[in-house]
């Protein structure tokens, strides 16, 4: 099941697991930036959670190799609000994306759940997110929002030390 679909089918996870499943994530997305390809669409519902609870990462249609433009760019609430930043998804683009797919892994809702996908588009070009002071990995998520890693390796790190602490 994808992410979302989880959650919808009832499903449930520890704090550890989904702890894990983002730094999962990051280590996957790391490993593919390391052989230049950009996925351009990461979100919840391109990872799969298999019967042992493990994730693997999906879809990768609309991604891109050595600079090259994506064919698809991710959905309003994970992209990156600057349009140069998304149109030729760079690694800022790519740990932006990170940051709501760990939102939505952690909360079980995407980023401004809810809302119109235009409305949440003219949230994010307001710089304007949701809180996160209150949830695991809130610091993290909003440093990828904000452009505060240079890396998703570096992410991957920051969750890592944040998963020592539990």
């Amino acid at each position: 099941a994808c992410d979302g679909q989880y959650y919808m089918e009832g499903g449930k996870a520890t704090l550890w697991e989904r702890l894990k499943w983002c730094k999962d994530v990051a280590q996957v997305l790391s490993y593919v930036h390391g052989k230049n390809v950009r996925h351009a669409d990461l979100s919840g519902r391109n990872i799969l959670i298999n019967a042992e609870k493990g994730i693997l990462l999906c879809d990768f249609a609309g991604s891109f190799i050595d600079d090259e433009r994506a064919t698809i760019m991710a959905e309003d609430g994970y992209r990156h609000p600057n349009k140069d930043e998304y149109t030729t998804p760079t690694i800022r683009c790519e740990i932006h994306t990170l940051g709501s797919t760990m939102y939505e892994i952690i909360t079980g809702k995407e980023p401004h759940h809810g809302l119109e996908k235009e409305a949440v588009a003219k949230l994010l070009e307001e710089g304007q997110y949701p809180d996160v002071s209150n949830i695991s990995l809130g610091d993290v998520i909003r440093r990828c929002w904000e452009g505060g890693f240079d890396s998703v390796a570096e992410v991957a790190e920051e969750i890592a030390r944040y998963g020592m602490y539990l």
